[in-house]
């Protein structure tokens, strides 16, 4: 398995929405947001709010809440997180629930007294018979800023590199090296 960045979108400050556009579907996805306010941040798969959307969550260790069943805006992560480190999984196969979970800190105030807020949260977007292609983030107020970002990594890359003639392998189980010359190894 070969993972690799799919999308990394900064805010532009003009907008309320985030998206990756059409990207690669990947079997397992990745994602992390940082952003300096998300209130009523929510993440949205394919560019719909279908309302088959829901959500469990817990913050600072309490107790689990279940959030809203059949949300059509998307997949909320709380209502006002400021600034916010979010990090998550996505299973994304084309003939099941898509479920997610996604861990993430709430900075608060500046200063060492002022702790951090965590949340762990789950979810799942029930849609059995496609892929995610797409993922949108939305929030409520103010607009994304350039210091904000949504990175999506997916698990089913296709790794290619180019090796220039010259190049030197040094097998370590044989300790024996190796040069390429004209698309063929030769050991030294």
């Amino acid at each position: 398995m070969v993972w690799a960045k799919l999308a990394s979108v900064d805010g532009a400050g003009t907008g309320t929405n985030i998206t990756t556009g059409t990207i690669t579907d990947s079997t397992f996805m990745e994602f992390n947001i940082y952003a300096t306010a998300f209130v009523d941040g929510k993440m949205l798969f394919n560019g719909g709010g279908d309302g088959n959307y829901s959500r469990r969550y817990s913050g600072n260790g309490l107790s689990d809440a279940t959030g809203e069943i059949n949300m059509t805006s998307g997949f909320e992560f709380l209502k006002n997180l400021a600034p916010a480190f979010i990090h998550g999984f996505t299973l994304n196969i084309s003939t099941g629930d898509k479920l997610t979970m996604a861990w993430s800190s709430e900075g608060q105030s500046i200063g060492v007294a002022n702790r951090p807020n965590r949340l762990k949260c789950v979810g799942k977007w029930a849609n059995t018979t496609v892929k995610i292609t797409r993922t949108d983030l939305n929030k409520s107020g103010t607009n994304f800023t350039t210091d904000e970002n949504f990175t999506v990594l997916g698990s089913d890359a296709v790794l290619s590199m180019t090796v220039q003639d010259g190049a030197i392998f040094h097998e370590t189980d044989t300790n024996k090296s190796y040069v390429l010359y004209n698309n063929t190894w030769t050991e030294l």
